[in-house]
């Protein structure tokens, strides 16, 4: 009698350990389950933080492209104007030989 208890406890104890098994895998299946998840959530982030770098620096280099621009074209006006003025005085200069060599 006594060797039929120890093999039911025997039994009872397999049984124990396989259900243990099954509960840690079934534990290790959802840590790594969170894990992937927690990665692919952390790969999103970072993709859009990389995603939202490259558009501000695509912005910025916009930005920079108009007042480059707008430099150019200030340049371009006070070059003009300094030919203008050049153009003018040159003009004022000849007028006044021809109205001094008129009136001598």
């Amino acid at each position: 009698m006594n060797h039929v208890m120890s093999n039911g406890t025997g039994r009872r104890r397999r049984i124990e350990e396989e259900e243990r098994d099954r509960e840690r895998k079934r534990v290790e299946k959802v840590r790594r389950r969170e894990e992937r998840r927690q990665d692919r959530e952390e790969r999103r982030r970072l993709q859009k933080l990389e995603a939202k770098r490259r558009d501000d620096e695509q912005k910025m280099q916009q930005r920079i492209a108009v007042e480059e621009r707008k430099i150019l074209i200030a340049q371009r006006k006070l070059e003009t104007i300094r030919l203008l003025s050049e153009l003018f005085a040159r003009i004022k200069v000849s007028l006044h030989s021809v109205i001094t060599s008129v009136h001598t």
